[in-house]
């Protein structure tokens, strides 16, 4: 499928096939900077894009606060073993996990790229208008005894309430 849409330079023709092939909820994320996206890819990178593209919308933001729940976490970066303890939003109802751009940058913890930016939708269907993931970190979260590893899509701080993390000013390094 990759390689179809990659080389067919009929821009049209290659939208048509993208609509047909996304999950019929993602329709709107068929753009020409989608197709400009996929030219730019290995053949295994747009592969997997189509395959994610196919998939329902991963990150949907509430717009309802009455299942929030915070409560004390602690972060370990899988790379640098770096650690922080932070008040963290745990269920928003959001369908992703993800953490706030700005609290990465402050602590300069190393990220991953994803292949292309995945989109952020409201409860309401529309696009966040705080833009897409476009990088990941692997952490370790620990809750009391309970610890998993996690991999948190970065969100701008316009998307405060995402599931899972999202760091308040409260939080601490821990030494």
């Amino acid at each position: 499928m990759s390689r179809h849409v990659q080389e067919n330079k009929d821009e049209s023709q290659v939208m048509g096939i993208l609509r047909s092939w996304v999950n019929p909820k993602r329709q709107q994320e068929v753009t020409r900077e989608l197709i400009s996206d996929l030219n730019a890819l290995s053949d295994e990178e747009a592969e997997e894009v189509l395959l994610e593209l196919k998939m329902p919308k991963r990150f949907i933001r509430s717009n309802k606060s009455s299942n929030q729940l915070n409560m004390n976490v602690v972060l370990t970066t899988q790379d640098t073993d770096s650690t922080y303890t932070v008040e963290a939003l745990l269920d928003s109802g959001c369908t992703g996990s993800c953490i706030n751009r700005s609290f990465i940058a402050r602590h300069k913890i190393n990220t991953h790229r994803a292949p292309r930016p995945i989109a952020v939708y409201n409860a309401d269907g529309t696009l966040n208008k705080g833009g897409s993931i476009t990088e990941f970190v692997h952490m370790r979260m620990t809750i009391g005894e309970h610890v998993e590893r996690i991999h948190f899509g970065i969100s701008s701080s316009d998307m405060n309430g995402l599931r899972s993390i999202t760091p308040t000013s409260t939080g601490k390094t821990v030494p």
